[in-house]
C-alpha cells in the first residue's frame, strides 16, 4: 500500500515537472516570437525612414532642376532680348547713316548731330494715300505720286495686291525686252461704282469732273514726319487716343465677281482721279465694300452698309 502511494506521488511529481517544462518552453518560444517581431518591425521602420528620406531627396533634386531650368530660360530670354535690342539699334544706326549720307550728297544740313534716334524720328513712317495725288495731312511730306495698278480682273493669276506705280518710271537701257513675253501683266485700276458713290465721297472742287466713274485711281506715298508707326483701321472714322489721323475714307476692293482676289485698301474720302483717263478700260476694278451678316454679327455690323476706314500714325 505504501509502495503504491509512493509510486503515485512520484508520478504526480514527474507530471508536474513535465508541465513546468512545457510552460517554460512555451514562454521561451513566445519570447522569441516577440523579439523576432520587434526586430522585424524595427527593420521595416528603418526601411520606411530610408524610403521617406530618399523621396524627400528626389523631390528636392526635382525642385533644384526645375529652378535651374527656369534660370536658364530667363537667361536665354534676356540674351535674346539683348541681341534683338542690339540688332535694332544697329539697324537704326545703319539707316541713320544712310540718311545722313544722302543728305550730305544732296546738300541738306542735318541738325541731329548723327544721333540715330533723332534722325529716324525726324524722318517718320511712310504710308500710301489711295485716291489722292497729294499729302494733305499735317506734318506729312510727299515721297512720290502715281497711279494705282493691279493684274487684269479677268486673269486667274498674277498679283493680288494693289501697287502705287510712280509716274516717274525708269526704263534703263539694256534692262528690258521689247514686246510681250506673256509672263505676267499689270494695268491701271478704275473706279467702277456708278454715280451713287458721289453721295458718300466728298466729290468737290478737288475731284475733276465731279465724277469718279471709269476714271483711273491715283495714289501717293506720304511720309508722316516724326512718327514711328502707322495703321489702317477698317470700320472706324477716328483714331484711338494719342494717335494722329493721316486721312480717312472708305474700304474698297476688287469685285467679288473678279477672277482673282484683291486686297482691301482705304480710299480717301475726298478722292481724285488721274487726269486724262476716262472710258471703260476693263482692266483693274475698284468697288465700294459693304458688310454682310450674320457671320460678321448683325450687331454692331449692319448688312449692306458701306465700311469706313481711317489711317492713323503715332
Amino acid at each position: 500500500m505504501i509502495a503504491k502511494i509512493r509510486a503515485q506521488r512520484i508520478a504526480m511529481t514527474q507530471c508536474r515537472r513535465d508541465t513546468d517544462d512545457r510552460a517554460g518552453r512555451n514562454k521561451r518560444a513566445l519570447l522569441k516570437g516577440v523579439i523576432s517581431f520587434a526586430l522585424l518591425m524595427g527593420f521595416v521602420l528603418v526601411l520606411a525612414t530610408f524610403a521617406s528620406n530618399q523621396e524627400h531627396r528626389l523631390t528636392s533634386y526635382e525642385l533644384e532642376i526645375a529652378s535651374l531650368r527656369e534660370s536658364v530660360k530667363r537667361t536665354s530670354m534676356d540674351v535674346g532680348t539683348r541681341v534683338k535690342r542690339e540688332d535694332a539699334h544697329a539697324f537704326r544706326a545703319e539707316g541713320a547713316h544712310r540718311i545722313a549720307k544722302r543728305d550730305a550728297v544732296e546738300g541738306n544740313e542735318s541738325k541731329d548731330d548723327g544721333d540715330p534716334e533723332a534722325i529716324m524720328s525726324s524722318h517718320g513712317t511712310a504710308y500710301t494715300r489711295w485716291g489722292r495725288r497729294d499729302c494733305k495731312a499735317q506734318n506729312a511730306d510727299m515721297v512720290y505720286t502715281g497711279i494705282t495698278a493691279i493684274t487684269h480682273q479677268g486673269n486667274t493669276g498674277g498679283g493680288s495686291n494693289f501697287l502705287c506705280l510712280d509716274f516717274n518710271v525708269d526704263y534703263e537701257p539694256g534692262k528690258y525686252v521689247e514686246g510681250s513675253q506673256g509672263s505676267s501683266h499689270i494695268c491701271g485700276v478704275e473706279y467702277r461704282d456708278s454715280t451713287w458713290i458721289n453721295n458718300l465721297f466728298d466729290v468737290g472742287a478737288t475731284t475733276e469732273f465731279q465724277n469718279l466713274y471709269l476714271h483711273s485711281v491715283p495714289c501717293t506715298v506720304c511720309l508722316a514726319k516724326k512718327k514711328t508707326s502707322h495703321i489702317m483701321i477698317p470700320g472706324r472714322n477716328s483714331c484711338p487716343n494719342n494717335w494722329h489721323m493721316e486721312y480717312r475714307g472708305y474700304i474698297m476692293a476688287g469685285s467679288h465677281s473678279d477672277k482673282h482676289p484683291s486686297e482691301y485698301i482705304c480710299v480717301d474720302e475726298r478722292p481724285q482721279v488721274v487726269p486724262g483717263t476716262n472710258g471703260e478700260q476693263k482692266c483693274g476694278f475698284l468697288h465700294m465694300v459693304e458688310t454682310q451678316c450674320a457671320s460678321l454679327l448683325c450687331e454692331p455690323f449692319v448688312a449692306n452698309r458701306e465700311l469706313q476706314c481711317v489711317v492713323c500714325s503715332i
